[in-house]
């Protein structure tokens, strides 16, 4: 079996949303499908995500402002010189 993209983008919006039900909301599913496809990420990649999970929301919460500022900045356009 093969990642996919929803593997991927659930487990981002798990991280980025702190919790299942926060990554649902995100990606206008349920939280089950989005649980479904965290849990057949960690068994394609042989690892617990749901551990690693915890320790990126952990180690993120302190700099939650400045990734904010860094994703907006990254859909942002060139100022001009």
């Amino acid at each position: 079996m093969a990642i996919t993209m929803t593997q991927l983008r659930s487990y981002l919006a798990v991280v980025e949303a702190g919790s299942v039900t926060g990554a649902a909301e995100q990606l206008y599913v349920t939280q089950p499908s989005v649980s479904a496809a965290v849990s057949a990420l960690s068994k394609e990649l042989g690892v617990d995500l749901t551990e690693h999970i915890q320790f990126v929301i952990d180690a993120l919460k302190p700099h939650a402002e400045a990734l904010g500022l860094a994703r907006g900045a990254g859909g942002a356009e060139a100022d001009p010189v």
